[in-house]
């Protein structure tokens, strides 16, 4: 848990594990005996819900979830998959082809975790399959 007062620098911490930004000095980050400063950030598939969601207001709700999968080239199979796997958790089924603006706040809360969770699902789909 990270806990700090408004303008006490969470949010850029959080930023910074998540490979948005690089610190200038500092110690160097270690995750799973990892150094992940090292880690480009879409090798660290870190994925976290900012307070105001940030969905993409371009994409639909399913093009949203499966962001992170499209751009890493995961396979058809594995996005259909995790998408059935992640609607269903989150039931959101009903809402796949609706844009963010006409989600209410509790759907935008689901939706943003269920993107966050896809790469994490990611994580355990690779591991279990080496």
């Amino acid at each position: 848990m990270i806990l700090g007062s408004s303008g006490s620098g969470k949010t850029v911490l959080l930023e910074t594990i998540a490979g948005l930004y690089s610190p200038s000095e500092g110690s160097i980050i270690y995750y799973n005996n990892k150094d992940l400063l090292s880690l480009p950030p879409e090798k660290r598939n870190i994925g976290f819900v900012y307070q105001n969601y940030e969905l993409f207001p371009h994409l639909t709700v399913k093009e949203n979830i499966i962001f992170g999968l499209k751009i890493r080239k995961i396979s058809e199979d594995i996005i259909n998959k995790k998408l059935c796997r992640l609607v269903s958790m989150f039931k959101i089924n009903h809402l796949l082809h609706r844009y963010p603006d006409k989600l209410s706040g509790g759907e935008k809360q689901r939706v943003a975790l269920a993107r966050a969770a896809c790469l994490r699902e990611l994580n355990r789909i690779c591991f279990h399959s080496k």
